[in-house]
């Protein structure tokens, strides 16, 4: 070691990542035999040189070279989903992104999300923490970012690690940028489409009401033309006669046998209507073949 007086470095510390730290062992068996095979300091003997061999096994155990590591987390983005994967202005961005921890040790970062459109200046637009994520280890994290207020082309996001600054995702150079496309018709129509199949449902509820009305009204006019056209044969006016006919018919005492027929035949009406359609020139037969015709 180098004595250190105050304000001074080790030197040691100032190259320590440039130090090739190099051992050896030197040793004997129980038996005593001589030292062990390619370990330790070796002399070549025709030239004297003298060099560092390295213990060489099949077991990784038994072998003498090493690699000395910085324990830390690194990480990686693998993947990036948009939602929407088209956006239109008015909408928020959902940004997925898987993480991928490549170090030797559990850790977490903070990802920061920049947009560029066509090729101009990044622009901050939020972050996220990736939480802790094991080594080797992957996670999803998502962040929400705010709508677009105008149509573009030609943008892309770029995501860093807060820690180290690295970019670690760059959506141009992974052939994912996109546009931003005016707000589409049919979320202003949705509304508008909404209220026109209330008032379709609505119109058909009401004709459905109506056509019921109309055919009920329908069959009791049809009961009644039926009720009327039984009245009117039951009291039916012939020709010449001036009021309609009614009321029971009178007995029979004293009437001739044609008057008896017509009585029998016609009960729907009195001896003195009959009479009157006789004084008008029908006979029994002649009324008979006009009651049938009604």
């Amino acid at each position: 070691m180098w004595p250190i007086t105050e304000g001074q470095t080790d030197p040691l510390a100032e190259q320590i990542d440039s130090v090739e730290l190099v051992f050896w062992l030197d040793a004997t068996d129980s038996a005593g035999n001589g030292a062990i095979s390619r370990g330790g300091p070796t002399v070549d003997e025709e030239t004297g040189t003298v060099s560092i061999a390295p213990i060489i096994s099949s077991n990784a155990q038994h072998k003498s070279m090493y690699e000395l590591i910085h324990e830390e987390a690194t990480f990686l983005i693998t993947d990036v989903v948009m939602r929407p994967a088209k956006p239109e202005v008015g909408q928020d961005m959902d940004l997925e992104i898987k993480v991928f921890n490549n170090g030797t040790m559990d850790g977490s970062t903070v990802l920061n999300i920049r947009s560029v459109i066509n090729g101009g200046v990044p622009v901050f637009e939020g972050n996220v923490s990736t939480g802790e994520i094991p080594a080797l280890g992957d996670a999803w994290v998502k962040v929400t970012l705010q709508q677009f207020d105008l149509a573009t082309t030609g943008m892309y996001y770029l995501i860093s690690d807060d820690a180290t600054g690295d970019v670690l995702y760059n959506g141009s150079k992974k052939g994912e940028s996109f546009n931003v496309k005016v707000e589409s018709e049919s979320s202003d129509s949705s509304g508008l489409f909404l209220i026109l199949a209330i008032l379709g449902i609505s119109v058909a509820v009401l004709g459905t009401l109506v056509f019921v009305l109309v055919r009920r009204g329908s069959e009791d006019d049809l009961f009644a033309d039926d009720y009327e056209e039984e009245n009117e044969k039951a009291y039916a006016e012939l020709p010449g006669q001036s009021k309609p006919l009614s009321g029971p018919p009178a007995p029979v005492a004293n009437v001739s046998p044609e008057m008896a027929l017509a009585m029998a035949e016609f009960p729907q009406w009195t001896q003195d209507e009959i009479q009157g359609y006789f004084d008008q020139g029908w006979s029994v037969d002649a009324l008979k073949d006009w009651v049938n015709s009604q």
